[in-house]
């Protein structure tokens, strides 16, 4: 099997967006609804600027004028998030959004990494509710690099997407022990009717929530994408890498801190040995 795959790079002519992906919704409706589909995440080019401190990507390679995408860029932060109806939690899935690139290239190393591509243009790593979803997708409007993918990075691009999944289900057990601060405004605007909350300051009432939940999904987000994820992850990649016969870069994958090309040697000489594990969030 050899699947043709784009050869991805760090600027404004391929672009991901969701083809699904569902989230928590709130304010409105003034009570919290969980896992509601139908949003839209994107679009947001793959050298996206806000996502800057999740990309990862080459510094001396170059696809189509831009630097070449390596396995495990995220797009990263501030990419757009539509809902109907839209509502106050949009902004915060905005903030925090994903969408990662998860399959590798093996045999195509970009400065000792391995080129990070999508199965065609499919399977890129959303940001969704309960856990992440493989349902990313890159328009290509301009992309003159291709290669193929055969079974052995095929089935790597499915364990990554599993780890993602596996680890988001155990991260649900463990958030819970966080604060909640915008709870109780949440449950202040439940016990109003509509037309109390916007005549009382509705909209006061939802930048209070939205400024709630961001402090709750910073922590959260440092704890889970900047501690646990780059301490936890490499490990089956690291394992499967000590089997003879399998490519180098998987044997030397380590436990570290950070995300993506940054880290605490952010600010080394070489910043494509920053971040921790294959650069997951």
């Amino acid at each position: 099997m050899s699947i043709p795959c784009p050869g991805l790079s760090a600027g404004f002519m391929q672009i991901g967006i969701s083809a699904f992906t569902m989230h928590d919704q709130a304010l409105p409706p003034p009570v919290p609804l969980k896992c509601i589909p139908g949003l839209i995440e994107g679009p947001a080019f793959m050298g996206w600027p806000p996502g800057k401190l999740t990309h990862k990507a080459g510094t001396k390679t170059q696809f189509d004028g831009n630097f070449a995408i390596q396995y495990g860029h995220d797009i990263g932060f501030v990419i757009p998030h539509f809902a109907i109806p839209m509502n106050a939690l949009c902004a915060i899935h905005t903030a925090f959004s994903k969408h990662k690139v998860s399959f590798p290239i093996s045999n195509v190393l970009i400065e000792g990494k391995p080129l990070g591509t999508y199965s065609l243009a499919f399977l890129g790593i959303i940001c969704a509710a309960p856990v992440s979803m493989p349902t990313g997708v890159v328009i290509l409007l301009k992309c003159t690099v291709v290669t193929s993918m055969g079974v052995a990075d095929f089935l790597l691009g499915l364990l990554t997407i599993a780890i993602d999944v596996v680890f988001d289900l155990a991260w649900n057990k463990i958030k819970g022990k966080f604060p909640k601060w915008g709870d109780n405004l949440a449950k202040a605007a439940g016990q109003q009717a509509i037309s109390q909350i916007i005549l009382g300051g509705g909209a006061a009432l939802a930048g209070k929530y939205v400024l709630a939940k961001l402090g709750e999904k910073g922590i959260q987000w440092v704890v889970k994408n900047w501690v646990l994820s780059p301490a936890v992850k490499w490990f089956p990649l690291w394992g499967i890498g000590q089997i003879p016969g399998t490519p180098d870069w998987m044997g030397e994958q380590r436990p570290g801190l950070g995300s993506g090309n940054w880290g605490p040697k952010f600010f080394k000489s070489d910043p494509n040995e920053q971040g921790g594990g294959y650069g997951v969030t």
